[in-house]
């Protein structure tokens, strides 16, 4: 999504999202957060992504996205023995891009397990109290997958050698060093403040749909969001670059919904969907 020609996505992420809360409505389903990912390297997003899955594209606030989640995998990348303070530069400028954000926005996943020796510097900034009024939340859970993981288990696949699948097999779990120790003393230092809920009042307002910017963002303002089965084409595309803008702000202030463990166990329910 940070790139250019990926900004064309959104539109139909925006329709998923009404589709499937309006699938959620018609069905009498428990109410769940909805809200997108963005799994790219590049962390520090233009606020533009955020804010257009917040804007009025209409007067109800079922197309809006209910959080955004960001992963950060750039710490171990680039031959870098251990980069914690650079992911903490990142945290801190993404904080200070969601100071005005009327949705959670989500730190995921910070990965790599190919440093060294992690520091893990980076939960300083993530625990702090400056990002009280940043709307910032974070689950530490690392996906089991190459070495963006604290556990390691016999193998990457659950296959052995000889391609025998292991589903069915027991398998050891052993902690990554010394990161998990490194991080397990991190942790020990902190002690990150908290809000109360009768004590929060939010004050931030839905933004205005972005306008189109060459380059950077491809949609101007509150566009006509794609019908079920609508296939991207030319037509389509010049069509959101060149209408009539109609991206006026909304006054409506949100409440945070759900817990974040709780939201990070939907996170993939939009992409899977989409």
């Amino acid at each position: 999504m940070v790139a250019y020609e990926h900004s064309y996505v959104a539109p139909f992420l925006k329709s998923a999202i009404r589709d499937v809360k309006s699938y959620i409505k018609k069905k009498k389903y428990r109410s769940i957060p909805i809200g997108f990912e963005d799994n790219s390297r590049e962390p520090l997003y233009p606020p533009l992504v955020r804010e257009y899955f917040t804007c009025p594209t209409s007067k109800k606030t079922d197309l809006d996205a209910d959080f955004f989640a960001q992963t950060i995998h750039q710490d171990c990348y680039g031959g870098e023995a251990d980069a914690s303070d650079k992911v903490k530069t990142m945290i801190e400028i993404l904080a200070s891009k969601s100071q005005n954000s009327t949705i959670p926005v989500i730190v995921t996943d910070l990965g790599g397990n190919s440093c060294a020796n992690r520091t893990f510097a980076e939960m300083d900034a993530l625990y702090s109290n400056d990002l009280s009024g940043a709307f910032l939340q974070y689950d530490p859970i690392y996906p089991f997958r190459f070495d963006h993981r604290l556990v390691n288990y016999q193998n990457h696949y659950l296959m052995d050698p000889a391609g025998e699948d292991l589903h069915n097999e027991v398998l050891t779990p052993t902690p990554v060093k010394p990161s998990f120790d490194n991080l397990k003393e991190k942790w020990a230092t902190l002690k990150p403040a908290s809000v109360r809920k009768d004590k929060y009042t939010p004050t931030a307002h839905r933004p205005a749909c972005p306008l189109y910017q060459s380059e950077l963002w491809g949609m101007n303002g509150a566009v006509a969001l794609p019908k079920v089965d609508q296939v991207f084409d030319n037509e389509l595309k010049k069509s959101w670059e060149t209408q009539k803008a109609d991206a006026k702000s909304g006054t409506q202030s949100r409440k945070p919904v759900g817990s974040t463990a709780f939201v990070h166990g939907l996170l993939a329910v939009l992409l899977m969907i989409a």
